[in-house]
C-alpha cells in the first residue's frame, strides 16, 4: 500500500486491525434466581460477578416477585453485564423477550457465552450503551433501530406497541435500579 511518495507500508502495518485481547474468564458462576438453579460463565472481573450477584438477590429478584408478571412482556436489562439477571429471567419466563445492552467487549462474550450455553431464544443481546438525556426516547430509539430486521419480535420500526404504557423513572435511593412510575 502507497500512503504517499515517500511513506509505504507493505505489510497493511498501519491499517492493521489491534490484536483483540484473549476472552478471560472466571470460575463459572453458581447461581439460583426465579427459581432457576444454573452456572454463568463470568467475565474477569470479580466486582462485577460479585455485584451482580448481589443485586440480582437483594434487589431485583424480591422486587419482581413482588409483583403480578404477565405470561408475555418485553424487558430491558441496560448494562447486563454477563447476563446475570438476564439468563434465569429469560430461563423463568420464556414468553418474555428479554433486551440485554452491554457495552463492555469481554462482559458481553460472556453475555453470548451464555446465551448459548443455555439455549435461550428470548434474549436480544446488543454490544452497546444506551444512554440520552431523555432515557425514554433514547430506549425506544435505539430498540427501533436495532429490532428493525427482526420481524418476528415486532411489527417494523415501532417498538411502542412492545413497551409497556407506564414509564421506569430512575429510582432515587437505588442508583440505576428502575422502578414502574
Amino acid at each position: 500500500m502507497q500512503l504517499d511518495d515517500s511513506l509505504q507500508d507493505p505489510e497493511d502495518l498501519l491499517l492493521a486491525q489491534p490484536a483483540m485481547p484473549a476472552r478471560k474468564f472466571l470460575a463459572p458462576l453458581s447461581i439460583r434466581a426465579f427459581g432457576q438453579k444454573l452456572l454463568l460463565s463470568v467475565a474477569a472481573d470479580a466486582y462485577l460477578r460479585d455485584d451482580s450477584y448481589w443485586r440480582l438477590r437483594s434487589i431485583y429478584e424480591p422486587a419482581l416477585a413482588a409483583q403480578s408478571l404477565s405470561p408475555q412482556g418485553v424487558g430491558l436489562d441496560i448494562g447486563a453485564g454477563f447476563g446475570c439477571f438476564t439468563i434465569p429471567f429469560a430461563k423463568a419466563f420464556p414468553g418474555w423477550t428479554i433486551w440485554a445492552f452491554e457495552p463492555d467487549a469481554e462482559a458481553f462474550a460472556a453475555l453470548l457465552q451464555n446465551i448459548l450455553t443455555h439455549k435461550l431464544s428470548n434474549v436480544i443481546a446488543v454490544n452497546a450503551a444506551v444512554a440520552g438525556g431523555d432515557e425514554n426516547v433514547a430506549v425506544t430509539a435505539a430498540l427501533s433501530t436495532l429490532a428493525a430486521p427482526r420481524q418476528d419480535v415486532m411489527a417494523r420500526t415501532n417498538l411502542h406497541p412492545l413497551l409497556p404504557k407506564r414509564s421506569f423513572p430512575r429510582h432515587r435511593d437505588l442508583a440505576g435500579i428502575l422502578e414502574l412510575g
